[in-house]
């Protein structure tokens, strides 16, 4: 009897876009702030990781409210142009990374809805971005990102990603966002005071429903700080 000849075919379905944007205007005196910040130290020199900013609500600072302007408006053109949705989101973490020679980051991903990653000093192009996708068996596929000095890189965090070592014996630095519903960002306001001013008095905060947060603000800021932000959307959700 003879066998009828299986047809096998693959329908590759669109991976998710990541949107690229270059800042057009210098950065110098953005870049004199940034080095002069104070950063987390390294637990483990013989191992190196990037060290990140102490402040972890760096864009609400007025010294670079230029450049968080042009970050949310590309967050926006983002979320109208290649999601294609009428969604507001706004940019409410954000911190810097410096990667010294030999420092290197793991894969992970944020409690975010869009990731948001901004290039301020790359000595070369040699330490990309590299997104992680995978199948439903846990195969990873790995997709590197070069960049560029000013160049602004925005994906869905439901995509791993990570930095390999650093070989340059210059120092990298970026500029890393996470991104929440518009109505939840005047509590991130908040939490950025009360993160950044350990006396401020902003445990009655309210949402856009003025409502109180199920937890006190104390609480939620000690995670911020024990956890490095890990809790910021999860906490945030909760009211």
């Amino acid at each position: 009897m003879k066998k009828n000849k299986i047809e096998r075919n693959v329908v590759s379905l669109p991976l998710q876009e990541v949107g690229i944007a270059n800042y057009p205007d210098s950065l110098d005196k953005e870049f004199e702030f940034i080095k002069g910040i104070e950063y987390d130290k390294d637990p483990n020199p013989d191992d190196p990781r990037i060290q990140t900013s102490i402040d972890k609500f760096i864009l609400f600072r007025p010294e670079l409210k230029k450049l968080y302007k042009f970050l949310q408006r590309e967050v926006d053109s983002y979320v109208e142009n290649i999601l294609h949705s009428s969604t507001k989101l706004k940019i409410n973490s954000s911190w810097v990374a410096m990667n010294n020679n030999g420092g290197r980051c793991e894969p992970h991903t944020h409690v975010s809805v869009i990731n948001g990653c901004f290039y301020i000093n790359v000595p070369d192009d040699k330490t990309p971005l590299i997104l992680d996708t995978y199948n439903c068996l846990g195969v990873r596929e790995g997709f590197d990102i070069s960049v560029k000095n000013n160049d602004l890189v925005l994906w869905d965090n439901k995509l791993s990603h990570w930095v390999p070592s650093n070989k340059n014996k210059e120092t990298r630095y970026s500029l890393a966002f996470n991104t929440s519903y518009a109505e939840q960002f005047e509590f991130s306001l908040a939490l950025a005071e009360a993160f950044n001013n350990p006396n401020s008095d902003v445990k009655n905060i309210k949402n856009n429903k003025g409502e109180v947060p199920s937890e006190t603000t104390d609480t939620i800021i000690k995670s911020l700080h024990s956890n490095n932000l890990k809790t910021d959307k999860n906490n945030i959700n909760k009211i």
